[in-house]
């Protein structure tokens, strides 16, 4: 999930897994395997980094928004 509170993403895994679990029981198939492939903590972008696009933004007559993104290529590595 792209959540950055790492409490509530866990625990969307969780019920996840429990889904996969009760499904699979349901079926009457076996569940071989979850394999959480990836869990980083989350990481915030610093407060100046996000000031600073604010501004470039403003400048240039473009509407800005704060998102949520734990995509790698996007912000990960930046913040």
């Amino acid at each position: 999930t792209r959540d950055i509170d790492e409490e509530r993403r866990n625990a969307v895994v969780e019920k996840i897994h429990q889904s996969a679990v009760k499904i699979s029981k349901a079926r009457g198939v076996k569940l071989l395997g979850f394999h959480i492939v990836n869990q980083d903590p989350p990481a915030l972008a610093a407060e100046s980094i996000i000031a600073a696009m604010s501004v470039a933004s403003k400048q240039l007559n473009l509407s800005s928004k704060r998102m949520i993104s734990r995509a790698y290529h996007d912000s990960l590595f930046v913040a």
